[in-house]
């Protein structure tokens, strides 16, 4: 509580959302804003290409000595606001939330997955600013045809944790 505390991104903007408490807070930060996540992506420095693995840096030899190549951690690893999404487990594919297959090594991390899932939870429970995009949500996914009440609050879940990750 006391080193979330000297984090910018917690005094300006987490510790204000109602329902996002300084350990669900911790975990976003650690998860997503932390320059001390233990992976990242590099950075050509000459075409600025991103990559995930070192091994693949082989490719942009000619463009800098491995030294030259920067890793990219925290939040600016992600391009646009849907990898953001997509690392969270958020993502959509071919119009369903993305679920691990067997076989298949899932493309997002597991415990930003279900810190995002206890961040929903507790921010319809504390009737957070948040929760009239999820409100919003239900209704419009309710009427269509087909779909559970699970469904519909999964769904209406996930598009409020995505507007609370895209601010």
């Amino acid at each position: 509580s006391k080193e979330i505390g000297e984090q910018p991104i917690w005094v300006e903007w987490l510790s204000k959302v109602k329902g996002i408490g300084p350990l669900l807070g911790g975990c976003l930060i650690a998860w997503i804003g932390s320059d001390h996540y233990p992976s990242g992506k590099w950075r050509c420095p000459v075409c600025a290409e991103k990559f995930y693995h070192q091994k693949l840096a082989e490719e942009h030899k000619g463009h800098g000595s491995a030294e030259e190549q920067q890793l990219v951690r925290g939040i600016a690893a992600f391009d646009n606001i849907s990898r953001l999404w997509a690392f969270c487990g958020l993502h959509v594919k071919e119009g369903k939330a993305a679920r691990r297959k067997r076989g298949e090594k899932a493309n997002w991390n597991d415990d930003l997955k279900l810190t995002c899932w206890k961040a929903g939870e507790s921010m319809i429970k504390t009737n957070s600013p948040y929760r009239e995009v999820y409100d919003r949500a239900k209704e419009i996914y309710s009427a269509r045809p087909g779909l559970t009440k699970l469904h519909v609050h999964n769904m209406a879940k996930r598009k409020m944790v995505k507007m609370l990750l895209s601010h």
